[in-house]
């Protein structure tokens, strides 16, 4: 009888990380910072920052699966502590194939240990720039048919030009900010104007600021909507613009942030925009349109399904 209790136990745990078809969206509970994971239609893992300290070690193997110790992919948004510290555990922990970061120099400790473990990994790095895209998944050989299935594509939007090299010393606007496609195939997703079967699901926009935000919406105008809105630099008030809102549309803002933080994240100023979105896009179908702002603080780790 003990035999059969452990064994389905280690069922379970297997099964919480099998691929169902479907993209996964975790906003991971890291407190005061950041770290979002993608768990793709056939499998895959992509890690979008890590948190601070080893905040992100529980949420993580959560939602991984307590089994898994491989990540396709981390993205380093930029290398402030609250965005990359559990890096350090998580390179520690898994194999990682690829790491996607700017190449921007802010010369702290924090990511001179980060990148020498990177190295001694030997793990390949990629310099991220706007013109540049990334298959996650692809479902173009099997057709796309089934329920759920599809491809995902990461739209790097920002930086606009490769960064390498250069010192910031305040690299928030130098975030990678992506889009998240999701379609029935790489070809769909590739010539994505007007084809209803893409969506953009979701928009993840690290710190960025007003004016990066400024820049996106004269570069890509409409292209910026998605259905969920990753909300920049934990609902600062200094991001989540009108204007920049008012291309996006997301019908659910996340917001990722730390229970009584020092910050006072996320601002009053910065709800009042997000709700005057998720109001708008509702078309006054919902008058709470606050129950459509997610945040970790209240929720925990915030799981979503496309």
């Amino acid at each position: 009888m003990l035999g059969l209790c452990v064994c389905t136990l280690i069922g379970l745990l297997v099964l919480g990380s099998l691929p169902d078809g479907r993209l996964h969206a975790y906003f991971l509970d890291v407190g005061q910072g950041d770290a979002m994971l993608l768990r793709l239609p056939h499998g895959g893992t992509v890690l979008i920052d890590g948190g601070p300290g080893s905040n992100v070690v529980e949420p993580l193997r959560r939602a991984m699966g307590w089994m898994s110790r491989e990540i396709d992919l981390v993205v380093v948004t930029h290398f402030d502590k609250d965005h990359c510290e559990g890096l350090l555990k998580v390179f520690e922990d898994y194999r990682v194939g690829h790491v996607l970061i700017t190449g921007v120099e802010q010369k702290t400790e924090l990511q001179k240990n980060i990148i020498t473990m990177i190295a001694a990994k030997k793990i390949p790095v990629w310099i991220a720039s706007s013109d540049s895209d990334f298959v996650l998944d692809d479902d173009t050989n099997s057709g796309g048919d089934a329920p759920g299935t599809g491809s995902v594509i990461m739209d790097v939007l920002s930086p606009f030009n490769s960064l390498a090299g250069k010192y910031y010393k305040d690299a928030n606007d130098t975030s990678i900010v992506t889009r998240i496609l999701v379609g029935n195939s790489t070809n769909e997703l590739r010539n994505a104007s007007g084809i209803l079967q893409v969506r953009s699901a979701i928009l993840t926009t690290g710190d960025a600021g007003f004016e990066i935000e400024k820049k996106m919406v004269a570069k890509y105008g409409n292209l910026l909507h998605a259905e969920i809105l990753k909300v920049g630099h934990h609902g600062s008030q200094y991001s989540s613009s009108e204007d920049f809102l008012a291309r996006v549309r997301a019908r659910l803002a996340v917001i990722s942030v730390g229970a009584k933080n020092t910050y006072h994240h996320p601002g009053p100023d910065a709800m009042k925009r997000l709700e005057n979105m998720i109001e708008a896009v509702q078309n006054g179908k919902n008058p709470d349109s606050s129950s459509g702002i997610l945040r970790t603080d209240k929720m925990g780790t915030i799981e979503k399904v496309f």
